[in-house]
């Protein structure tokens, strides 16, 4: 077995984001990667979207220490790990696949490690850590949210938890500067911004046909066709998607701020979220600082329920609102999703959470000015979270690896 050789699984281009900058910690050791993309990619996908972790999409120059290989099952995955004699398994947090990912390391006797991504992690169940070598968390503070949500998990499977930061934030140093990003993406110099971080419309039956409906006698119509009245309150009363575009458009307009909304390659946005902002941009893989550069110029940032974003957002020093809506899914959510919820990451000092009914007369009450990160409250805040901010914490992973190697 090689030693030397890290396969990393990517089942859809935008995780390059999370994982390039790991990539690049390999490489700069001398390690081989593998980017295992799957499964079905190419041949078997109906369509080529820029979401397919195809080589294309993912924008990146093979050569002796960097290999990318597309596999089209579970089967075929576990095949390509013992022919290319990899030893460790970097996985970004999959609540899904662990199941499967364990299983194979297993009996491969892979050194299996992974990565979290956003707070996915607290979904997967402490018998889903036994296979696994360490899983790099951003901070002390996440052990204590797994804790939280498993209680009973043993001291030894929580020892696996290593905080090393977020590797994603390693570029932070090295982005351009708040001039060069507007000059490229042709934006007034003098003009405050709006960054938007659009919701995915098309979740279920409610997002869908209910909040992203064109018109309230839409959305009465949906409910009616479908044989939904349950859902007839929420079509009659509360602030749709679009309303809540024209309140923020309204606003953005008396501050004489422009709006940028920045979308998913997964979201169909609908096509009257056009009629209110300024610029669209979609995530990009060859573009992973995208969201990193847009926080940098703006001036706040308006997302929706409970996004890690604002740890991003208050990285760059930016306030942020999150739009809370009355998504019925909501009601039925995991009691794990109340760790986080129900926590201080979403304290006033960094953001405002609003419920969809009331944003509107949030926004009449306050000015751009009164919505502002504190430096004081920043730094301890960060610290907690996110851990070291230092751009070397992919280099602290893979120091571990290196260490069980």
């Amino acid at each position: 077995m090689n030693i030397k050789t890290v396969a990393l699984p990517i089942g859809k281009a935008s995780e390059l984001k999370v994982y390039l900058p790991v990539i690049n910690a390999l490489r700069n050791r001398q390690l081989t990667v593998v980017l295992l993309c799957g499964p079905n990619p190419t041949n078997l996908y109906p369509k080529n979207t820029e979401s397919n972790p195809t080589k294309a999409n993912l924008g990146l120059a093979e050569d002796s220490r960097l290999k990318i290989i597309y596999y089209q099952n579970a089967k075929d995955f576990e095949r390509l790990l013992s022919k290319l004699a990899v030893s460790s398994l970097i996985s970004i947090n999959n609540p899904s696949a662990h199941t499967t990912l364990g299983a194979i390391a297993a009996r491969l006797k892979l050194r299996l490690y992974y990565l979290q991504s956003y707070f996915d992690f607290i979904y997967m169940p402490p018998e889903s850590l036994q296979p696994v070598t360490n899983f790099f968390v951003y901070s002390p503070a996440m052990i204590t949210f797994y804790y939280q949500a498993h209680p009973d998990t043993p001291t030894s499977l929580l020892a696996k938890f290593i905080p090393v930061g977020n590797p994603s934030l390693d570029t932070l140093n090295q982005l351009p500067s708040l001039a060069k990003i507007k000059t490229h993406y042709h934006l007034p110099a003098n003009r405050r911004l709006i960054l938007l971080l659009t919701t995915n419309p098309h979740i279920n039956f409610w997002t869908k046909y209910i909040f992203a409906a064109r018109s309230r006698p839409r959305a009465i119509y949906h409910c009616l066709k479908h044989r939904r009245p349950s859902l007839l309150k929420s079509a009659l009363k509360d602030t749709s998607y679009r309303q809540l575009l024209r309140s923020l458009r309204n606003w953005a307009d008396t501050h004489q701020a422009l709006i940028i909304a920045k979308t998913k390659l997964k979201h169909k946005d609908p096509s009257f979220l056009h009629d209110y902002i300024d610029l669209f941009l979609n995530d990009n893989p060859r573009q992973p600082n995208l969201t990193l550069e847009l926080l940098k110029i703006a001036d706040l940032v308006v997302s929706f329920e409970y996004s890690s974003s604002v740890l991003e957002a208050a990285v760059e020093n930016v306030y942020s609102l999150q739009i809370i809506t009355n998504n019925p899914v909501n009601t039925t959510a995991p009691p794990e999703t109340n760790i986080i919820k129900t926590s201080d990451i979403f304290n006033q000092s960094v953001c405002r959470l609003i419920n969809q009914n009331k944003f509107s007369r949030f926004l009449h009450q306050h000015s751009l000015d009164d919505l502002i990160l504190t430096p004081d409250h920043v730094a301890p805040y960060l610290k907690k979270y996110l851990g070291e901010l230092d751009g070397q914490a992919a280099a602290r992973l893979v120091d571990h690896i290196l260490k069980n190697m």
